[in-house]
Parts: C-alpha cells; sequence; structure tokens
C-alpha cells in the first residue's frame, strides 16, 4: 500500500499542508509511520529550521520521514 510521504516542502509558511504534489512511500513498515491527530513535524537542519505542522486527519494518511 503506498502512503503518502510529508517534506517539507509539502508544508506552507503558515504551517499547512500542500497536498499538491504528493510523493508515495511503498515500504514494508511505513504503516508504523502514520501521523496521528495532534503529531507536530518540526525540521530541523537547513534553511527551513524550525518550520511547523500539526497534522490533522482532514489532510489524509502521511507518513513521516523515518
Amino acid at each position: 500500500m503506498a502512503l503518502v510521504y510529508t517534506r517539507i516542502t509539502d508544508i506552507s509558511e503558515d504551517g499547512n499542508f500542500l497536498p499538491d504534489k504528493k510523493v508515495s512511500v511503498n515500504q514494508i513498515n511505513s504503516q508504523d509511520y502514520l501521523l496521528e491527530n495532534g503529531d507536530v513535524v518540526l525540521a530541523r537542519t537547513g534553511a527551513s529550521t524550525g518550520k511547523s505542522y500539526l497534522y490533522k486527519p482532514d489532510d489524509g494518511e502521511l507518513v513521516i520521514c523515518y
């Protein structure tokens, strides 16, 4: 089952998910990394350090980088 991979470039400057250019991930254990309601994603490196996203189930099933 291919799920949508969440990249920091998929997050707008105001912290919303941008579904325009979805990238799928099809790893055996990707289901283990699904975001859950209330999860916060933070950029830790690069020019986008500090950029954040509060996951909302309305954005669909999203997988975070592991």
